[in-house]
């Protein structure tokens, strides 16, 4: 089995052509499987992020919340969310280096995801720091 030392093939000196073929579709499926993850962790998310409702005296969807009490939700839920978020970041760019550009497919959804996920949070925060209330 040949060996390739070529700028750019990516993996350890020493792997074979057939080492690497196989690291680039574990890597590969590991994106896309911690990427398919998310909407599990969201739910995950979802119900940790409620948990604080049970210790402090605040009835959900009141509004009466105070913003340190809504952030304190946000920053559970994003803790939770980050997980197959960052498992996804981490596995794609693996899947780069070792010589496949389809990793940074799944990196680009996972990006898009968390963006949206911040900017519905910080939307939600803001009116809430407003008075605004939902329809």
């Amino acid at each position: 089995m040949a060996e390739s030392r070529a700028v750019g093939s990516g993996g350890a000196p020493g792997l074979t052509d057939s080492d690497r073929m196989t690291r680039r579709r574990g890597y590969l499926a590991g994106a896309w499987i911690s990427l398919l993850l998310v909407p599990v962790f969201f739910l995950l998310g979802f119900g940790a992020a409620h948990l604080p409702y049970l210790i402090w005296p605040y009835e959900e969807g009141s509004g009466e919340e105070p913003l340190w009490f809504g952030a304190i939700t946000s920053a559970i839920f994003f803790v939770i969310l980050a997980i197959p978020i960052a498992a996804t970041v981490w596995f794609g760019i693996r899947a780069n280096r070792v010589g496949t550009r389809w990793g940074w497919a799944p990196i680009a959804l996972a990006a898009l995801v968390a963006v949206f996920f911040v900017g519905i949070t910080i939307i939600n925060l803001g009116a809430q720091l407003l008075g605004i209330e939902g329809p």
